[in-house]
């Protein structure tokens, strides 16, 4: 059962998976939902496979140090793009599909709101950004992310991962100790 998330606010609709084809750890009071792809907000999308989210429980209180704090994952076929730039533009598709379709939703409009990705290489496969976004949920404000990503190719599934784990709250903030954790946790297989 989807609670209140993206799929169900952007699309009116939430799929789930008996099981996932991987680990994603889920840390108390966090809520969960999966959407396969296309994704129903950004169908411009080239992924094939499925969206795995986890919100933090203050995800969408404009009070709480948790706003706008969670972890996605994007589970896709094994050749999908790595490189930062073209990452960078699906997430701001992404990002732009998601407000639009909220937004409409609640019979409102995106109006000159701006989207931006900005994605550095970091160790390994690993990358730092920010993004900017407009919060359709909560303030119908610009929302500034810090971004932690990650790509894993997990061989004996086919299948790529693309890690996201973003919060407003600066580096150095508790909360990017347990988005680490969920990262630290992920496994290729269920």
């Amino acid at each position: 059962m989807c609670l209140v998330g993206f799929a169900v606010a952007a699309c009116g609709a939430s799929w789930q998976v008996e099981e996932l084809p991987f680990t994603l750890p889920v840390p108390d009071g966090w809520r969960t939902e999966t959407i396969p792809f296309p994704l129903e907000f950004a169908p411009e999308l080239p992924y094939v496979g499925l969206e795995e989210l986890r919100f933090a429980p203050g995800m969408f209180e404009e009070e709480s140090e948790e706003f706008w704090t969670y972890v996605f994952v994007w589970w896709v076929q094994a050749d999908a793009p790595t490189e930062l730039d073209v990452l960078a533009r699906h997430l701001e598709d992404y990002y732009r599909g998601l407000a639009v379709a909220v937004a409409e939703s609640r019979d409102s409009e995106v109006g000159d709101s701006a989207f931006s990705v900005s994605l550095l290489a970091g160790n390994g496969n690993g990358f730092t950004g920010t993004a900017e976004t407009l919060d359709a949920f909560v303030t119908q404000e610009q929302v500034h992310l810090n971004l932690r990503g990650d790509t894993l190719d997990c061989l004996a599934q086919d299948r790529r991962m693309f890690f996201f784990a973003l919060s407003p709250q600066p580096e150095d903030h508790p909360v990017w100790q347990q988005l680490a954790a969920i990262r630290d946790g992920f496994r290729c297989s269920s």
